[in-house]
């Protein structure tokens, strides 16, 4: 084929993918809190009511989890993992809670799990709201059909240590720490071990800008399925995934663009072979992925936080642990490199981009971008791992009708904790009054397939005060394939782009 025939297939996958994927519609008012995973109480200020309730996990006086956020998820067998990011600690001696910051139980990253179940029956934050609306001052309602987290706890801890279990990577080089803003990313199951993407460096130039350096890759030391309160996880570190240089002006940070540093934020997904020749992506990948069991696709943001582009890599799933070195990277017009620094912004994301995840949905037939920013939560679709995207549909908001309920805003009675923490010296603890906002919306591998047609997706949110993880859903509804003809229902895999670009 051509070179000039080449660039116009791209061209024409691109312009309907681009056209096709902006089809799918979020429909107006579907988003729906449906439970707090974490967390000792549930808070909630509705039609000029506060009202809190214990939270159905308990998770401050059952595994010593105060709070948290990202929850980033990974489902195998019965259970999907959640990876949280420093998680506030306290451990209880006689009838108090104490946290001694700084100290080892100030705060640490935590590995939670719920049921691998269908989530359409937990209704607990609505059924709530509507008790309140109906003036019933104290809602009775039970947390049936909503999944109830639990912690991997620490068998070896002393008196003042975590009694949840932190996720400890062993081997870390020099530099490199697991300390505040030092989080888990992103991760996968393969070979019967699970790999985290974790980032180990930051620049703190507050107020100016913080910046996040550098990410690795860790391996569980066992596979997950033996995982227990008796032998709970542990890791150790595989590779670099990307780096840079701290900013000698963190005011003026340099051009990202020709750099390296672009990966360090990571949001992966895993298609296996024959879905991709199914939908006829395999001529967009590199040769060298074309023959293996699976791709693993990692979408990359840079080190300059809410100043970046999504970038796109690629690596067969059997190299998992090789590193980077057989890593392909998206330059643009369906053209690769082996070198980081050639990788390209994907189209259609915009530059502010801060927490994210990206997944592939099925019954949508979309590679699905969540993000987050400006006290939003917002969607993007794209029927290719490299775009372009579509326009961004905001599904919740600070100021929206659940925003304002379950966040914490000035004057209101939603605080952090309504047990009182004291520091190890015995003085209360003067927790967080920062407004609320929603952030690190993390894709679930769990959606329904609604009798109307639409499709309702679940993912996690952080709201940072209260500084909690809630269980969330969006509906959105598919385009047809072609007039009168839903593709998700005949089966037809093709997008009107493909067979347009097919008959070139």
């Amino acid at each position: 084929m051509s070179r000039i025939l080449c660039g116009a297939l791209a061209l024409v996958q691109a312009l309907a993918g681009a056209a096709y994927a902006q089809d799918v519609e979020y429909v107006a008012g579907s988003t729906e809190p449906r439970v707090q995973l974490t967390g000792e109480h549930f808070q909630i200020s509705a039609y000029g009511t506060y009202f809190a309730t214990p939270t159905p996990a308990a998770t401050l006086s059952r595994y010593g989890v105060l709070g948290t956020d990202l929850g980033h998820p990974v489902t195998f067998g019965d259970r999907t993992l959640l990876f949280f990011g420093d998680t506030v600690g306290a451990y209880r001696n006689g009838d108090r809670y104490f946290n001694p910051l700084p100290g080892p139980n100030g705060a640490g990253d935590s590995i939670g799990f719920i049921p691998n179940t269908a989530f359409d029956g937990c209704r607990y934050i609505s059924d709530v709201d509507q008790q309140l609306a109906r003036a019933v001052a104290v809602p009775q309602v039970r947390p049936d059909g909503c999944p109830m987290i639990q912690f991997y706890t620490n068998p070896f801890r002393g008196p003042y240590d975590h009694v949840f279990q932190p996720l400890v990577i062993s081997g870390l080089l020099a530099g490199e720490s697991q300390a505040t803003f030092r989080v888990p990313k992103t991760a996968l199951l393969q070979n019967d071990r699970l790999y985290v993407f974790y980032t180990t460096k930051i620049q703190d130039a507050s107020p100016v800008a913080r910046f996040v350096l550098q990410s690795i890759v860790a391996r569980s030391d066992q596979s997950p399925l033996v995982w227990s309160d008796s032998n709970p996880p542990s890791f150790t570190r595989l590779y670099t995934v990307s780096s840079h240089e701290p900013a000698v002006d963190p005011a003026n940070p340099p051009d990202e663009r020709g750099d390296t540093g672009k990966f360090i934020d990571a949001a992966s997904a895993v298609l296996d072979t024959p879905t991709l020749a199914n939908l006829r992506l395999m001529p967009g990948l590199p040769q060298g992925l074309q023959r293996g069991p699976a791709v693993v696709f990692v979408w990359g943001r840079s080190w300059r936080v809410g100043m970046s582009g999504l970038y796109l890599a690629a690596f067969s799933v059997s190299d998992i642990d090789a590193g980077p070195s057989h890593w392909f990277y998206y330059t643009g017009a369906s053209a690769w490199s082996r070198d980081e620094r050639a990788a390209a912004p994907l189209p259609g994301v915009t530059s502010d981009l801060e927490g994210y995840s990206v997944g592939w949905s099925s019954p949508l037939r979309r590679f699905v971008l969540m993000r987050d920013g400006a006290g939003q939560i917002a969607v993007q679709f794209s029927t290719t791992p490299w775009g372009p995207w579509s326009g961004p549909q905001v599904v919740f908001s600070r100021t929206d009708t659940w925003g304002s309920k379950l966040l914490h805003s000035p004057g209101d009675a939603i605080v952090q904790s309504l047990i009182p923490i004291y520091s190890r010296d015995g003085s209360p603890m003067v927790l967080m009054s920062d407004p609320g906002v929603p952030y690190a919306p993390n894709l679930l591998d769990r959606v329904t397939e609604n009798p109307d047609g639409s499709i309702t997706l679940f993912y996690t949110m952080s709201t940072w005060n209260p500084y909690q993880v809630f269980l969330m859903s969006s509906t959105f509804r598919p385009p047809p394939c072609d007039v009168g003809r839903d593709c998700r229902r005949s089966g037809d895999p093709e997008t009107p782009g493909q067979r347009l670009a097919s008959k070139l």
